[in-house]
Protein backbone atom coordinates (compact mmCIF):
# COMPACT_ATOMS: atom_id res chain seq x y z
CA UNK A 1 0.00 0.00 0.00
CA UNK A 2 1.26 3.10 -1.01
CA UNK A 3 2.66 5.70 1.90
CA UNK A 4 3.17 8.75 0.17
CA UNK A 5 -0.19 10.57 1.47
CA UNK A 6 0.34 9.26 4.82
CA UNK A 7 4.46 10.17 5.15
CA UNK A 8 3.70 13.99 3.92
CA UNK A 9 0.92 14.25 6.69
CA UNK A 10 2.58 12.77 9.59
CA UNK A 11 5.96 14.41 8.32
CA UNK A 12 5.36 16.61 11.88
CA UNK A 13 4.99 14.13 13.95
CA UNK A 14 7.79 13.64 16.71
CA UNK A 15 7.77 9.79 18.57
CA UNK A 16 5.44 9.74 21.96
CA UNK A 17 9.13 10.15 23.91
CA UNK A 18 10.01 13.60 22.23
CA UNK A 19 6.41 15.57 22.83
CA UNK A 20 5.80 17.95 25.73
CA UNK A 21 4.93 15.96 29.14
CA UNK A 22 1.38 17.45 28.51
CA UNK A 23 1.18 15.49 25.75
CA UNK A 24 2.69 12.25 27.12
CA UNK A 25 0.40 12.61 30.52
CA UNK A 26 -2.91 12.91 27.55
CA UNK A 27 -1.45 9.92 25.78
CA UNK A 28 -0.92 8.09 28.67
CA UNK A 29 -4.21 8.85 30.31
CA UNK A 30 -6.44 7.78 27.40
CA UNK A 31 -4.45 4.48 26.75
CA UNK A 32 -4.47 3.63 30.64
CA UNK A 33 -8.67 4.34 30.61
CA UNK A 34 -9.10 2.34 27.33
CA UNK A 35 -6.26 -0.59 27.54
CA UNK A 36 -6.66 -2.23 24.70
CA UNK A 37 -3.70 -1.48 22.78
CA UNK A 38 -3.90 -4.75 20.43
CA UNK A 39 -7.37 -4.30 19.35
CA UNK A 40 -6.04 -1.18 18.12
CA UNK A 41 -3.07 -2.30 16.78
CA UNK A 42 -4.98 -5.04 14.53
CA UNK A 43 -7.75 -2.42 13.32
CA UNK A 44 -5.27 0.29 12.20
CA UNK A 45 -3.34 -2.49 10.59
CA UNK A 46 -6.04 -3.38 8.05
CA UNK A 47 -6.81 0.40 6.87
CA UNK A 48 -2.60 0.75 6.70
CA UNK A 49 -2.16 3.37 9.53
CA UNK A 50 -0.75 0.66 11.91
CA UNK A 51 2.36 4.53 12.17
CA UNK A 52 -0.74 5.94 14.65
CA UNK A 53 -0.71 3.59 17.28
CA UNK A 54 1.00 5.05 19.91
CA UNK A 55 -0.84 8.05 19.40
CA UNK A 56 -4.82 6.47 19.92
CA UNK A 57 -6.68 4.27 22.10
CA UNK A 58 -9.24 2.16 21.12
CA UNK A 59 -12.27 2.54 22.97
CA UNK A 60 -14.69 -0.38 22.28
CA UNK A 61 -18.34 0.00 21.14
CA UNK A 62 -19.74 -1.70 23.82
CA UNK A 63 -18.75 0.58 26.47
CA UNK A 64 -20.90 3.46 24.75
CA UNK A 65 -24.27 4.09 26.00
CA UNK A 66 -27.28 6.39 24.81
CA UNK A 67 -25.80 6.91 21.08
CA UNK A 68 -27.95 9.73 19.83
CA UNK A 69 -27.02 11.25 16.15
CA UNK A 70 -26.33 14.71 16.21
CA UNK A 71 -25.45 15.97 12.85
CA UNK A 72 -25.81 14.61 9.51
CA UNK A 73 -24.23 15.59 6.40
CA UNK A 74 -24.01 14.08 2.54
CA UNK A 75 -20.43 12.67 4.04
CA UNK A 76 -20.26 11.96 7.57
CA UNK A 77 -22.74 11.57 10.63
CA UNK A 78 -21.85 12.79 14.15
CA UNK A 79 -22.97 11.30 17.48
CA UNK A 80 -22.72 12.26 20.89
CA UNK A 81 -22.40 9.27 23.47
CA UNK A 82 -21.62 8.21 26.81
CA UNK A 83 -18.72 6.06 27.43
CA UNK A 84 -18.12 3.80 30.42
CA UNK A 85 -14.46 3.87 31.22
CA UNK A 86 -13.89 0.36 32.98
CA UNK A 87 -14.28 0.00 36.70
CA UNK A 88 -10.91 -1.10 37.79
CA UNK A 89 -8.96 1.57 35.83
CA UNK A 90 -10.73 4.58 36.17
CA UNK A 91 -9.58 5.36 39.73
CA UNK A 92 -11.11 8.45 41.56
CA UNK A 93 -12.19 9.67 37.98
CA UNK A 94 -15.75 9.96 37.05
CA UNK A 95 -16.98 6.32 35.69
CA UNK A 96 -18.30 7.91 32.12
CA UNK A 97 -17.92 10.73 30.36
CA UNK A 98 -19.49 12.55 27.05
CA UNK A 99 -17.95 11.61 23.52
CA UNK A 100 -18.64 12.67 20.16
CA UNK A 101 -18.00 9.91 17.24
CA UNK A 102 -17.86 10.56 13.57
CA UNK A 103 -18.58 7.80 11.66
CA UNK A 104 -16.41 6.62 8.77
CA UNK A 105 -18.33 4.53 6.24
CA UNK A 106 -17.23 0.39 5.66
CA UNK A 107 -17.10 1.49 2.13
CA UNK A 108 -14.65 3.77 2.50
CA UNK A 109 -12.62 1.56 4.11
CA UNK A 110 -12.62 -1.49 1.39
CA UNK A 111 -11.98 1.00 -1.24
CA UNK A 112 -8.85 1.85 0.44
CA UNK A 113 -8.16 -2.13 1.02
CA UNK A 114 -9.49 -3.52 -2.29
CA UNK A 115 -8.39 -0.32 -4.50
CA UNK A 116 -4.70 1.17 -2.42
CA UNK A 117 -5.22 4.37 -4.70
CA UNK A 118 -3.73 7.36 -3.35
CA UNK A 119 -6.90 9.39 -4.43
CA UNK A 120 -8.58 6.80 -1.59
CA UNK A 121 -6.18 6.98 0.76
CA UNK A 122 -6.23 10.58 0.59
CA UNK A 123 -9.79 9.81 2.63
CA UNK A 124 -8.06 9.29 5.80
CA UNK A 125 -5.67 12.52 5.90
CA UNK A 126 -8.90 13.72 8.71
CA UNK A 127 -7.40 11.08 10.65
CA UNK A 128 -3.39 11.64 10.52
CA UNK A 129 -4.58 15.77 10.48
CA UNK A 130 -6.03 14.75 13.67
CA UNK A 131 -3.18 13.28 14.99
CA UNK A 132 -1.07 16.29 13.91
CA UNK A 133 -3.44 18.57 16.03
CA UNK A 134 -3.37 16.59 18.83
CA UNK A 135 0.43 16.55 18.91
CA UNK A 136 0.59 20.32 17.75
CA UNK A 137 2.07 22.67 20.50
CA UNK A 138 0.13 26.32 20.05
CA UNK A 139 -1.01 27.82 23.63
CA UNK A 140 -3.35 30.45 21.43
CA UNK A 141 -5.13 27.80 19.88
CA UNK A 142 -7.39 24.39 20.94
CA UNK A 143 -8.78 22.07 18.91
CA UNK A 144 -11.26 18.96 20.13
CA UNK A 145 -8.66 16.42 20.81
CA UNK A 146 -9.09 12.47 19.60
CA UNK A 147 -9.42 10.05 21.84
CA UNK A 148 -9.19 7.10 19.43
CA UNK A 149 -11.04 4.86 17.28
CA UNK A 150 -14.32 2.45 18.00
CA UNK A 151 -16.06 -0.07 15.82
CA UNK A 152 -19.78 -0.71 15.10
CA UNK A 153 -20.02 -4.77 15.62
CA UNK A 154 -23.04 -4.99 13.24
CA UNK A 155 -22.37 -2.26 10.32
CA UNK A 156 -18.55 -2.80 10.91
CA UNK A 157 -18.38 0.75 10.43
CA UNK A 158 -15.55 3.16 12.35
CA UNK A 159 -15.55 5.91 14.15
CA UNK A 160 -13.33 8.85 15.36
CA UNK A 161 -13.85 9.29 18.96
CA UNK A 162 -13.15 12.65 20.50
CA UNK A 163 -13.99 15.20 22.71
CA UNK A 164 -17.70 16.74 23.08
CA UNK A 165 -18.01 19.79 22.29
CA UNK A 166 -21.17 20.57 25.06
CA UNK A 167 -21.41 24.56 23.89
CA UNK A 168 -22.67 23.48 20.49
CA UNK A 169 -21.62 25.20 17.28
CA UNK A 170 -21.74 28.53 15.93
CA UNK A 171 -24.32 28.43 13.59
CA UNK A 172 -26.55 26.34 16.08
CA UNK A 173 -26.07 28.85 19.16
CA UNK A 174 -27.08 31.21 16.64
CA UNK A 175 -29.73 29.84 14.59
CA UNK A 176 -31.71 29.22 18.40
CA UNK A 177 -30.24 33.17 19.71
CA UNK A 178 -28.54 31.54 22.67
CA UNK A 179 -24.89 33.17 21.71
CA UNK A 180 -25.51 37.08 21.65
CA UNK A 181 -22.48 38.91 22.65
CA UNK A 182 -23.52 41.88 24.62
CA UNK A 183 -20.12 44.11 23.30
CA UNK A 184 -17.33 44.59 20.22
CA UNK A 185 -15.34 43.21 22.91
CA UNK A 186 -17.42 39.55 22.55
CA UNK A 187 -17.35 39.58 19.07
CA UNK A 188 -14.06 40.47 18.54
CA UNK A 189 -12.71 37.69 21.24
CA UNK A 190 -14.53 35.22 19.60
CA UNK A 191 -13.16 35.80 16.04
CA UNK A 192 -9.70 36.21 17.64
CA UNK A 193 -9.95 32.51 18.75
CA UNK A 194 -11.12 31.71 15.53
CA UNK A 195 -7.99 33.09 14.04
CA UNK A 196 -6.10 31.70 16.28
CA UNK A 197 -7.22 27.87 15.55
CA UNK A 198 -6.95 29.03 11.24
CA UNK A 199 -3.21 30.48 11.90
CA UNK A 200 -2.60 26.82 13.68
CA UNK A 201 -3.91 24.58 10.75
CA UNK A 202 -1.95 26.77 8.19
CA UNK A 203 1.24 26.46 10.35
CA UNK A 204 1.25 23.03 9.57
CA UNK A 205 0.44 23.16 6.13
CA UNK A 206 -3.47 22.14 6.55
CA UNK A 207 -6.12 24.01 4.71
CA UNK A 208 -9.35 23.84 6.37
CA UNK A 209 -11.67 24.04 2.69
CA UNK A 210 -15.27 23.76 4.29
CA UNK A 211 -14.98 26.67 6.89
CA UNK A 212 -18.51 28.08 7.90
CA UNK A 213 -20.39 28.25 11.21
CA UNK A 214 -21.26 24.66 11.52
CA UNK A 215 -17.91 23.80 11.55
CA UNK A 216 -17.13 26.22 14.38
CA UNK A 217 -17.93 24.31 17.65
CA UNK A 218 -17.30 25.59 21.97
CA UNK A 219 -16.37 24.01 24.52
CA UNK A 220 -16.57 25.44 28.38
CA UNK A 221 -13.20 25.50 29.88
CA UNK A 222 -13.15 28.55 32.07
CA UNK A 223 -15.30 30.44 29.30
CA UNK A 224 -16.82 29.22 26.38
CA UNK A 225 -13.93 28.76 23.53
CA UNK A 226 -14.25 28.69 20.04
CA UNK A 227 -12.45 25.20 18.34
CA UNK A 228 -12.41 24.30 14.41
CA UNK A 229 -13.55 20.83 13.35
CA UNK A 230 -13.72 18.78 10.37
CA UNK A 231 -10.91 20.51 8.73
CA UNK A 232 -9.77 18.75 5.07
CA UNK A 233 -13.25 16.77 4.96
CA UNK A 234 -13.93 19.11 1.73
CA UNK A 235 -10.57 17.31 -0.01
CA UNK A 236 -11.58 14.12 1.42
CA UNK A 237 -15.06 14.75 -0.82
CA UNK A 238 -13.26 16.18 -3.57
CA UNK A 239 -10.77 13.20 -3.77
CA UNK A 240 -14.03 10.51 -3.90
CA UNK A 241 -15.25 11.59 -6.53
CA UNK A 242 -11.79 12.02 -8.67
CA UNK A 243 -13.11 15.49 -9.12
CA UNK A 244 -9.28 17.79 -8.95
CA UNK A 245 -11.33 20.66 -9.57
CA UNK A 246 -14.19 20.67 -7.79
CA UNK A 247 -14.84 22.67 -4.84
CA UNK A 248 -16.73 21.15 -2.14
CA UNK A 249 -18.69 23.85 0.77
CA UNK A 250 -21.53 25.87 1.51
CA UNK A 251 -22.13 28.70 -1.09
CA UNK A 252 -22.14 31.79 0.78
CA UNK A 253 -18.88 31.07 2.48
CA UNK A 254 -16.76 29.86 -1.05
CA UNK A 255 -14.70 32.28 -2.37
CA UNK A 256 -15.18 34.15 -5.44
CA UNK A 257 -11.97 32.41 -7.24
CA UNK A 258 -13.84 29.06 -6.61
CA UNK A 259 -16.54 30.33 -9.11
CA UNK A 260 -16.44 30.09 -12.96
CA UNK A 261 -14.59 29.00 -15.92
CA UNK A 262 -10.95 29.88 -14.81
CA UNK A 263 -11.48 28.82 -11.01
CA UNK A 264 -8.16 28.78 -9.16
CA UNK A 265 -6.96 25.91 -6.68
CA UNK A 266 -8.00 26.21 -3.28
CA UNK A 267 -5.69 27.69 -0.71
CA UNK A 268 -4.79 29.22 2.45
CA UNK A 269 -6.04 32.21 1.19
CA UNK A 270 -9.25 31.18 0.22
CA UNK A 271 -9.85 30.01 3.93
CA UNK A 272 -9.23 33.20 5.30
CA UNK A 273 -11.89 34.85 2.53
CA UNK A 274 -14.34 32.15 4.63
CA UNK A 275 -12.49 33.72 7.80
CA UNK A 276 -13.76 36.92 7.12
CA UNK A 277 -17.04 36.22 5.70
CA UNK A 278 -17.15 34.32 9.60
CA UNK A 279 -16.21 37.46 10.96
CA UNK A 280 -18.99 39.63 9.28
CA UNK A 281 -21.49 37.36 11.04
CA UNK A 282 -19.91 37.32 14.40
CA UNK A 283 -20.86 40.90 14.28
CA UNK A 284 -24.23 40.78 12.23
CA UNK A 285 -25.58 37.69 14.42
CA UNK A 286 -27.50 36.46 11.27
CA UNK A 287 -26.12 34.17 8.01
CA UNK A 288 -24.75 36.20 4.81
CA UNK A 289 -26.73 36.58 2.12
CA UNK A 290 -25.45 36.75 -0.59
CA UNK A 291 -22.50 34.45 -2.39
CA UNK A 292 -19.23 35.86 -4.15
CA UNK A 293 -20.75 35.14 -7.11
CA UNK A 294 -22.42 38.97 -7.34
CA UNK A 295 -18.86 39.77 -5.44
CA UNK A 296 -17.39 39.45 -8.86
CA UNK A 297 -19.97 41.00 -10.28
CA UNK A 298 -20.38 44.33 -8.80
CA UNK A 299 -17.29 43.78 -6.15
CA UNK A 300 -18.96 44.14 -2.92
CA UNK A 301 -19.65 41.69 -0.49
CA UNK A 302 -21.93 41.69 2.50
CA UNK A 303 -22.50 45.46 4.12
CA UNK A 304 -21.11 46.03 7.84
CA UNK A 305 -23.81 46.09 10.33
CA UNK A 306 -24.00 50.21 12.09
CA UNK A 307 -21.06 50.05 14.83
CA UNK A 308 -18.68 48.29 13.45
CA UNK A 309 -15.32 49.17 14.34
CA UNK A 310 -13.26 50.75 11.74
CA UNK A 311 -10.38 48.22 12.42
CA UNK A 312 -12.73 45.19 12.59
CA UNK A 313 -14.12 46.30 9.53
CA UNK A 314 -11.07 46.95 7.69
CA UNK A 315 -10.09 42.87 8.93
CA UNK A 316 -13.15 41.91 6.56
CA UNK A 317 -12.48 43.78 4.02
CA UNK A 318 -9.18 42.59 3.64
CA UNK A 319 -10.36 39.06 4.15
CA UNK A 320 -12.59 39.53 0.81
CA UNK A 321 -9.86 41.19 -0.98
CA UNK A 322 -10.98 39.45 -4.79
CA UNK A 323 -7.17 38.88 -5.03
CA UNK A 324 -6.16 35.70 -2.82
CA UNK A 325 -2.75 37.26 -3.36
CA UNK A 326 -3.70 40.45 -1.32
CA UNK A 327 -5.51 38.78 1.28
CA UNK A 328 -3.49 38.80 5.05
CA UNK A 329 -2.66 35.36 6.38
CA UNK A 330 -4.72 33.93 9.31
CA UNK A 331 -1.94 34.80 11.41
CA UNK A 332 -1.72 38.50 10.59
CA UNK A 333 -5.55 38.05 11.24
CA UNK A 334 -5.31 36.46 14.41
CA UNK A 335 -2.08 39.35 15.30
CA UNK A 336 -4.57 42.24 14.39
CA UNK A 337 -7.31 40.99 16.07
CA UNK A 338 -5.57 40.62 19.23
CA UNK A 339 -4.51 43.91 19.30
CA UNK A 340 -7.97 45.49 18.35
CA UNK A 341 -9.17 43.60 21.39
CA UNK A 342 -6.66 45.08 23.90
CA UNK A 343 -7.26 48.31 22.46
CA UNK A 344 -10.76 47.78 23.43
CA UNK A 345 -10.59 47.09 26.48
CA UNK A 346 -8.42 49.43 27.82
CA UNK A 347 -10.77 51.69 26.09
CA UNK A 348 -13.54 50.28 28.10
CA UNK A 349 -11.50 50.30 31.30
CA UNK A 350 -11.40 53.97 31.12
CA UNK A 351 -14.80 54.58 30.32
CA UNK A 352 -13.77 56.20 26.64
CA UNK A 353 -16.24 55.89 24.47
CA UNK A 354 -18.95 53.74 26.38
CA UNK A 355 -22.34 53.42 24.69
CA UNK A 356 -19.86 52.91 21.09
CA UNK A 357 -18.74 49.86 21.96
CA UNK A 358 -21.93 47.65 22.58
CA UNK A 359 -23.86 46.02 20.11
CA UNK A 360 -27.01 47.20 18.63
CA UNK A 361 -29.84 45.06 19.54
CA UNK A 362 -30.60 42.31 16.99
CA UNK A 363 -34.21 44.13 16.01
CA UNK A 364 -32.03 47.21 14.66
CA UNK A 365 -29.35 44.74 13.13
CA UNK A 366 -32.26 43.02 11.02
CA UNK A 367 -33.98 45.93 10.01
CA UNK A 368 -30.71 47.16 8.90
CA UNK A 369 -30.27 44.03 6.78
CA UNK A 370 -33.29 44.01 5.12
CA UNK A 371 -33.40 47.69 3.87
CA UNK A 372 -29.72 46.02 2.70
CA UNK A 373 -30.53 43.34 0.62
CA UNK A 374 -33.86 45.41 -0.03
CA UNK A 375 -31.16 48.05 -2.01
CA UNK A 376 -28.95 45.47 -3.15
CA UNK A 377 -31.94 44.02 -5.31
CA UNK A 378 -32.76 47.40 -6.76
CA UNK A 379 -29.19 47.90 -7.68
CA UNK A 380 -29.50 44.76 -9.56
CA UNK A 381 -32.71 46.14 -11.22
CA UNK A 382 -31.21 49.26 -12.23
CA UNK A 383 -27.38 48.18 -12.91
CA UNK A 384 -26.60 51.22 -10.51
CA UNK A 385 -23.53 51.28 -8.38
CA UNK A 386 -24.25 51.02 -4.89
CA UNK A 387 -21.66 53.16 -2.51
CA UNK A 388 -22.44 52.57 1.56
CA UNK A 389 -22.25 55.44 3.44
CA UNK A 390 -20.34 55.68 6.00
CA UNK A 391 -22.35 57.94 7.93
CA UNK A 392 -24.73 55.44 8.59
CA UNK A 393 -22.27 54.33 11.03
CA UNK A 394 -21.81 54.48 14.31
CA UNK A 395 -18.34 54.38 15.13
CA UNK A 396 -15.28 56.10 14.32
CA UNK A 397 -12.97 53.90 16.05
Amino acid sequence: MPQTHFDNELSLLPPVNELSPSWRKYIKSIKSQFPFDDKLKQNLSEIGLSTLAPYLAWVPFELLSAVKEVAKGGYARVYRADVAVPKLLCGLMNRHKIIALKEIQLTMLREVIIQHSSAVLSKFRLLTRFVKLLMYRSPGARFIRLIGLSRHAETGNYFLVTEYAECGSLEHNQNKRSMFFDSWGDVIENARQISACLATLHDINIIHQDLHPKNIVYKYEAGRNARIIDFGLSQVIADSHNDSDGHYGRLPYIPPECFGDDKSPYTAASDVYCLGTILWQLGSQVSPRDTAVKLQVDGMREEHVPGTPKRYKQIINDCWNVDPQKRPTAKEVHRRLSKLHNYILIQAFFLVGGIRYMIPPFGKRLVYLKRMKAEADKREETSDSFIFSEQTTVSNM
